[in-house]
């Protein structure tokens, strides 16, 4: 019987199903036939291996009369053994015999503490040729019992250590079965807490107090092929969903092709006997991608997957995208009683990093190999691991805060994994990353490269690095749609330009002698020749001239097509950044002048309305939040208008009021004025309290008139508190009070006028700075805070469990003010990657446009305005002087090489976009270096470099030629014919 599915593996409700009957032999080569090492006679295989442990057993029989759990156990497993041989005795194939019963008693052997290490060896051996000989495959008799039984046997094997080299045999061979036990068919069936167990197990083997190099090193590659397999193999090994029917040789499986039988057609008598074998999924790839997060952030006090830590108020995690591709892992069902124990992942791992403190080797070394598993990962699967939500979400957070620290180390072997990996997270998750890969381009590549204090090592991994992004044209290419076209991000692209440009060629030191050329330098010109010659080969094979045909007159020249939709969004995006540029930095050099400027810009209304302002104010990004908090907070009248509607525009209801102050502290930067910081406070509670439900009581309800004449700041409302949860909150929204669920804990309560908001704000301010400033010693309590708020409330207190609320969440998380950031210890200026620091990253994806991945072939997609305007940004950071500077002055001939193509390059691309000055400009160049390496009198490297360009120029760029250009062409011919090079065919004419 054979089936497919038509959704996702772990979605057992939409199996569609198709019987097919076939023989029995047919049926076994289908699923495992073709094994390598299947028994031909497993039974007696199995028989084999009894005789094995027998005779072991008697070889380690206790003396006569010894007594106690060895002896016990001793007799007990001879007993048991000696039974299960008796029972195999007329049985020659083990389909007929149940795979649990007789995986029995070597289980007990591996699983007890009563065992020697020599017994328990035997034991593992035995189990270890079950599994490599195929004796447990998907058509065993409970397959998928036998299998997870047997893994977690070796998972809680136990055996009595004697201190000798053979313990560590035994550890060896207990990996060694687990890797099988994985790769093996029956594995593909194992559940996912069992495979998390299996990679748990191998990493603690390996950090074992006294393990010699040879086991860790051993155990290590062990767990590079289990993350291999696990996150390699899932694509196919979902498609292998098994239903089998206990009373029929024959089986179900899922297939890629077979979907055309609905379920319905199954009779109902034999579907409701078919067991379900459903490989392991999702969830252990969420299990091991967890684990690699505490292996990244092992030794650090923040890690957040290692040891509990004390109640924090949960992280806010609102990514712009998961899964665009639409193939997105099953949602989560509810618990079910009979469901595996595994249904939900536990918040801890059970790892802990406590032995880490102090061992600098321990921690490197856990970091190369969370690093190394990582990139295994990413690179055997990261096209499935980007189809599930959860695997994303702990890629955006764990993984990526821990590479940012990891960037951080002095270890090279540390960089250089941490810098694959960001390449293969490019590479795989771009689209779900955006904000996190700028990080890494400017903090990580870009500031690691240029760092005077970074070794040179270091320097180069990151160059190198650098480089190997360069070189993939489609990613430069979507690094400039999205990011420098991008209002809220950096213009990357030109950043990289720019960098790249100034460390191609040497600089002067500091006492204006010149350095020399080395291999930074050379990977800097590499990374830009490589951006120039991925734009000038789609130029060259979309080229709208014919300069190469062997006709005397080229082809007319045809125009770049028209500008795309796509495209013209670009440049309206580019231009819009351009501006906001331009009155971010008016506004920050004199606020109080930059009105008239802002409104040529079209960033304010004329004539001017404070809504425009708050617009301004608070939807700008680069502006001075120092300066956008003093102007608001001032005195005058517009200033006060602006202020108002400022705190307007914030999303204020159902918002608890810590999480409101939160938020709007984050838009500017508190003056350090009493009077600037009071008017900042009355506004907005003035705006919050506005922003709540009113509370509608009876004597409300019956005065309807009195009630909206009534002043909107002393009506009383309804205030939620910090703890709701985001349902409880939304239905407390649409009406209603705490009184209405009876038995409930109150969600929200009343509160008076907007009075009350000015005083619970500043006392939350004071609090803020009282509990997390490091100059106090004597923090606020509980009850201090409760009684510095006593009848706040129009002269009464407000519910102390509203206070408490308040305390705990500013006890918890910090309100951290801009400008507040802690910075390095010992004056370092590189900021602390803190949770604060990090949630700032995580929330800016809300800021910005999604990622826009290129989906056409660029070889099939002319070059377009698109890489006309990156042409600009590349012309904009003056690569002809460093051009210049590395063919002129660089000894090497093969950087003058490279340089000489960078001309050609940028000469290609101009005639492309019919940029005839630039043509000519490099034509030019390139025809005098020819010129004058000949005028030498004798042909250099130099020369024939140069004489090669031209030759391509005259071939290429002849219809743009003008007077200039073929003067120097005249002037190369002369040279060459002094030098007497010129071919017969050429000096041999009369007229020449």
């Amino acid at each position: 019987m054979v089936f497919d599915r038509v959704t996702a593996p772990d979605d057992l409700e939409s199996i569609r199903v198709t019987v097919l009957f076939m023989p029995r032999e047919q049926d076994s080569a289908s699923s495992g036939g073709g094994t390598p090492g299947r028994a031909k006679f497993p039974a007696k295989c199995v028989k084999n291996e009894i005789h094995n442990i027998l005779t072991t057993l008697r070889l380690t029989r206790p003396t006569q009369g010894t007594t106690g759990p060895q002896a016990k156990f001793h007799m007990e497993s001879l007993r048991s053994f000696q039974r299960l041989f008796e029972e195999l005795t007329y049985i020659h194939e083990l389909h007929e015999f149940d795979t649990v019963a007789y995986l029995g008693p070597f289980l007990e052997v591996i699983q007890s503490d009563a065992t020697s290490g020599e017994l328990t060896a035997v034991a593992l051996e035995a189990v270890d040729k079950f599994v490599s000989f195929g004796l447990i495959h998907p058509d065993s008799p409970r397959c998928m019992e036998a299998i997870n039984t047997l893994a977690w046997g070796v998972i809680n094997c136990r055996f009595l250590s004697d201190g000798s080299a053979s313990d560590e045999v035994v550890l060896l061979k207990m990996v060694g079965l687990l890797i099988n036990c994985l790769r093996s068919p029956a594995g593909e069936y194992l559940s996912d807490s069992c495979v998390w167990h299996m990679v748990r197990k191998c990493f603690q083997i390996s950090r074992q107090p006294r393990a010699t190099h040879l086991l860790r090193s051993s155990t290590e590659g062990m767990l590079q092929q289990m993350v291999l397999t696990i996150f390699g193999t899932h694509k196919e090994r979902s498609q292998r969903v098994r239903v089998k029917s206990p009373d029929s040789p024959a089986r179900l499986q899922a297939t890629a092709g077979d979907a055309n039988v609905d379920s319905r057609e199954v009779p109902a008598t034999a579907s409701s006997a078919l067991q379900v074998y459903k490989p392991y999924g999702f969830r252990a790839m969420h299990f091991v991608l967890r684990f690699l997060a505490f292996l990244l952030a092992y030794g650090r006090a923040s890690s957040c997957t290692g040891e509990k830590e004390a109640p924090r108020k949960p992280r806010v995690r609102r990514p712009r995208s998961r899964s665009p591709s639409g193939e997105r892992s099953p949602p989560r069902r509810s618990r079910s009683p009979n469901r595996a124990q595994d249904e939900e992942p536990p918040s801890d791992l059970g790892l802990t990093d406590a032995v880490a403190a102090g061992k600098e080797d321990l921690v490197v070394d856990t970091h190369c190999l969370g690093l190394s598993l990582l990139n295994v990962a990413l690179e055997s699967g990261g096209d499935e691991i980007a189809r599930s939500d959860e695997l994303i979400a702990v890629i955006q957070d764990d993984i990526c805060k821990s590479l940012l620290h990891n960037s951080r180390t002095a270890s090279l072997s540390v960089l250089s994994l941490t810098l694959r990996a960001i390449f293969n997270l490019f590479l795989h998750f771009k689209r779900h990353l955006k904000v996190q890969l700028e990080i890494f381009f400017t903090s990580v590549h870009l500031k690691i490269a240029g760092c005077g204090t970074a070794t040179y090592e270091q320097r180069e991994l990151a160059l190198e690095s650098l480089l190997e992004f360069c070189r993939e044209p489609a990613l430069m290419l979507e690094v400039y749609e999205n990011y420098d076209c991008d209002v809220r991000c950096t213009n990357l692209f030109e950043t990289l330009v720019k960098f790249l440009t100034t460390n191609a060629y040497p600089s002067s030191d500091e006492s204006g002698a010149k350095c020399s050329f080395n291999s930074l330098n050379k990977l800097a010109l590499s990374g830009l020749l490589s951006i120039l010659h991925s734009i000038s080969l789609r130029c060259q094979s979309h080229k709208h001239f014919r300069g190469d045909s062997p006709a005397a007159s080229p082809e007319p020249l045809q125009r770049p097509a028209t500008p795309t939709s796509v495209e013209t969004e670009l440049q309206r995006k580019k231009e819009q950044k351009r501006r906001l540029t331009i009155a971010a930095r008016t506004f920050n050099s004199e606020p109080s002048k930059s009105t008239a400027a802002l409104q040529s810009l079209g960033m304010l209304s004329t004539p001017l309305t404070p809504e425009s302002m708050a617009e301004f104010l608070k939807h700008t990004p680069a502006l001075d939040l120092r300066i956008v908090g003093e102007y608001i907070s001032k005195r005058h009248e517009f200033n006060g208008q602006v202020r108002k509607a400022f705190m307007d525009n914030f999303p204020f209801p159902g918002l608890g009021l810590v999480e409101a102050l939160r938020t709007l502290l984050a838009t500017f930067r508190l003056p350090g004025e009493a009077q600037c910081i009071e008017r900042l406070m009355e506004s907005f509670a003035e705006a919050y309290f506005r922003a709540q439900l009113p509370v509608a009581d009876g004597s409300a309800a019956a005065n309807g008139d009195a009630s909206r004449s009534q002043d909107p700041l002393k009506q009383m409302r309804w205030i939620p508190r910090e703890r709701g949860g985001g349902d409880e909150a939304e239905t407390n929204h649409l009406g209603g009070g705490p009184e209405d669920a009876a038995g409930e804990e109150p969600s929200r309560v009343r509160m008076s006028n907007s009075d009350t908001i000015f005083v619970l704000a500043f006392s939350i301010i004071m609090l803020n700075t009282d509990l997390h400033n490091p100059g106090v010693k004597n923090k606020m309590s509980l009850e201090q805070f409760v009684r510095n708020n006593r009848g706040i409330d129009s002269g009464k207190d407000m519910p102390a469990f509203f206070l408490q609320d308040i305390y705990e969440t500013i006890r918890d998380d910090e309100i951290r003010l801009h400008g507040d950031a802690p910075v390095g210890a010992e004056g370092s200026s590189e900021q602390v990657i803190d949770d604060f620091f990090w949630e700032g990253i995580l929330l800016r994806s809300e800021s910005i446009d999604a990622f826009s991945a290129t989906e056409r072939l660029l070889s099939e997609a002319p070059p377009g305005t698109t890489e006309r305007d990156m042409l600009q940004v590349i012309m904009d950071c003056q690569p002809l002087p460093s051009l210049a500077l590395c063919y002129e002055a660089v000894p090497d001939a093969s950087v003058a090489l490279q340089a000489m193509t960078g001309f050609q390059d940028l000469a290609r691309i101009s005639a492309y976009f019919d940029q005839s000055e630039s043509v000519s400009k490099l034509v030019q160049t390139i025809f005098q270096y020819c010129a004058g390496a000949a005028a030498g009198g004798s042909v250099t490297v130099r020369c024939q470099i140069a004489l090669g360009a031209s030759e391509h120029c005259v071939v290429q760029f002849a219809p743009l030629f003008r007077e200039a250009e073929w003067r120097g062409v005249l002037e190369a011919l002369l040279q060459l014919w002094a030098l007497d090079l010129l071919p017969a065919h050429l000096s041999e004419f009369d007229d020449f």
